[in-house]
């Protein structure tokens, strides 16, 4: 047996056990809310965090627009490969 002791849930499982664990933001303007359930649906961790925004404030519609297009010039530096298709070949039309 191991001692789980996740998010303040503690209990006795076998060694070899999955254990399934769900987790979700949920965002507002002044804060945000983290919180996890396990695979049968109990709550294993809830807290609410305050949103820190001062760093991202601007004083005019230019200075938005010149860090957003210094974020976009940093993202694009190392683009993502296009990998991805549609397997429509392999679907079966009824």
């Amino acid at each position: 047996m191991v001692r789980c002791a996740y998010a303040g849930v503690q209990r006795d499982m076998p060694a070899a056990t999955t254990v399934a664990v769900y987790g979700g933001i949920d965002l507002h303007s002044s804060n945000s809310v983290l919180a996890m359930i396990g695979g049968q649906g109990e709550w294993l961790f809830q807290k609410r965090y305050p949103n820190e925004l001062r760093g991202i404030r601007v004083h005019s519609k230019a200075e938005l627009a010149e860090r957003i297009q210094r974020y976009i010039g940093r993202i694009n530096q190392d683009p993502v490969v296009y990998r991805w298709r549609y397997y429509m070949e392999e679907i079966a039309i009824a």
